[in-house]
């Protein structure tokens, strides 16, 4: 094995190296220099890089040949395997509030949405119960507002008690709370009427 003026590697079975090849040139004559090279000969410092500059050694730089090149258009293609995805952050993974099958979508891969925006209709039974009960919760509110206000009448005129009016009360804040829970539900499962969700 042995090195020339060009900074090429020539041993049995290889060819010259145009020095030209810069980057590849350093690999070769870093494998050349590092297989059975006698100790006669001096190896050139490893190139280091910091802060994405290359610095090399000076007594590399005798075997590196530098040339500033320039890209060309060209109609050649090239092949090579790959992977496409969506790009981070541009992708959101989606939940259903209630199970259902799809009735319809509303959009197509790659259409961009915005929050609110409908991405399918599902038909949910679940969804019909919810809205159903909330009909039921607000007609035994009305139901129990106008007990309260017939105990607190009897209780003015003096034939009511005090007791069945605060009973009366009570039922008009249970129902209440349940209804304004019943409508956060509803509100959960968005617009719609039926089992459409």
């Amino acid at each position: 094995m042995s090195l020339d003026r060009t900074g090429a590697c020539e041993n049995a079975g290889m060819s010259r190296v145009p020095t030209s090849w810069s980057p590849i040139v350093l690999l070769v004559l870093g494998g050349c220099l590092g297989r059975g090279a006698s100790s006669t000969v001096q190896r050139p410092q490893p190139v280091a890089a910091q802060d994405g500059v290359v610095r090399i050694a000076d007594a590399s730089r005798a075997f590196i040949g530098v040339e500033t090149v320039t890209g060309e258009k060209s109609d050649s293609q090239v092949t090579a395997p790959a992977r496409v995805e969506f790009k981070d952050g541009a992708v959101f993974p989606l939940g259903v509030p209630l199970s259902g099958r799809v009735a319809s979508v509303h959009v197509g891969t790659g259409d961009r949405v915005g929050r609110g925006d409908p991405l399918v209709t599902l038909d949910c039974p679940e969804a019909a119960s919810i809205r159903a009960s909330i009909e039921s919760a607000r007609a035994n509110q009305r139901e129990a507002e106008a007990n309260l206000d017939r105990q607190v009448r009897m209780l003015d005129e003096g034939v009511g008690v005090a007791r069945d009016r605060l009973a009366a009360e009570t039922r008009v804040s249970d129902l209440r709370a349940q209804l304004t829970s019943l409508e956060a539900q509803a509100a959960f499962i968005g617009s719609g009427t039926g089992t459409q969700v």
